[in-house]
């Protein structure tokens, strides 16, 4: 299922992780194991924040994507999502 994970982490930890390079080794391993699609870095309520849409293949991956990240005091969130035409044929499907 293709899925986005927001991780979300403050200024103070986030800077900590960066500078130790931890953070760049949870995201290489992320990216590397799961090949997304999209990565894409920002802040997000005032808050350092990544978003990657990836497939995942199993809901028992959860724990493994996330714990990394949980480690270095992200927040981790995860939330299935859909291309437009996934979309059209939603609303095809549900129109017959």
């Amino acid at each position: 299922m293709r899925m986005i994970l927001r991780t979300q982490v403050d200024a103070m930890q986030g800077g900590q992780a960066i500078r130790s390079g931890e953070m760049m080794k949870a995201f290489t391993a992320f990216v590397e194991k799961y090949k997304p699609e999209a990565v894409f870095f920002t802040n997000f309520d005032g808050m350092r924040t990544g978003f990657c849409v990836f497939e995942m293949k199993s809901q028992h991956e959860m724990p493994l994507i996330a714990e990394p990240f949980f480690d270095l005091g992200y927040t981790v969130q995860f939330a299935p999502c859909m291309t437009p035409e996934d979309f059209q044929r939603a609303m095809t499907e549900s129109a017959s």
